[in-house]
């Protein structure tokens, strides 16, 4: 009888396992460096919620804890780290934040209307649009001495989701290789009410680092 029961037991032990894996994938992720947890203090939870209560002038009883997204990012030069948080209450709808560490204490000094797709530091993706279109915008942010800059952006998707037959779609990506040199490969491609392939053209964009003006600057 015992022979029978050890494989059950291992069948529901794995299925708890993996039910806890998904689980965890369907949040986001938040990035904490434990050892400058330990010695710093963060801006406390009920902060970030009254920020973005002024910002998105929503009822704080509407404001999902499970939506938050936080990672603390080295996004200048100093030995703090940073804290970045977005907030995603619809496709096109979000709020994101950047507090710096001065003083002893966190003190938000960027905000956006932004509905963050992905976020990972310097790089993060805002979604846009409309009942139409919907549009993934790539930027490159970078803070100095508590200013934040956007060094770089551009259209990594576009399409009309009313009418995924026909109309322009745009599909691009980028990378910074060793030299700092940015380069952005993107695709156009139109199409007919039959979904016909019109037009297709794949074009490559390069930008160097302007040291004066502080940002990429196209060639």
């Amino acid at each position: 009888m015992k022979k029978i029961w050890v494989p059950i037991i291992l069948i529901l032990v794995l299925m708890l396992v993996i039910y806890f894996f998904i689980s965890r994938q369907q949040t986001q992720p938040t990035v904490v460096n434990q050892a400058v947890k330990a010695n710093q203090e963060f801006p406390a939870k009920k902060q970030i919620i009254n920020n973005l209560v002024d910002e998105t002038k929503l009822d704080k009883r509407e404001i999902n804890e499970r939506n938050l997204w936080i990672q603390y990012v080295a996004m200048d030069q100093d030995s703090e780290l940073e804290l970045l948080v977005s907030y995603r209450y619809d496709i096109h709808k979000g709020c994101f934040f950047i507090y710096d560490y001065n003083d002893k204490k966190y003190k938000l000094v960027f905000s956006r209307p932004w509905a963050i797709e992905r976020m990972n530091g310097h790089d993060v993706v805002v979604a846009s649009g409309n009942k139409e279109i919907h549009q993934l915008q790539a930027k490159i942010i970078h803070m100095e001495r508590g200013e934040v800059k956007v060094l770089w952006e551009a259209v990594i998707d576009k399409y009309n989701y009313t009418d995924l037959l026909s109309g322009t779609e745009v599909h691009g990506h980028y990378y910074v290789d060793t030299n700092s040199i940015l380069h952005y490969f993107y695709k156009i491609e139109k199409t007919d009410k039959n979904a016909k392939v019109i037009s297709r053209e794949y074009k490559e964009e390069i930008y160097v680092w302007d040291k004066t003006q502080n940002k990429y600057v196209k060639q």
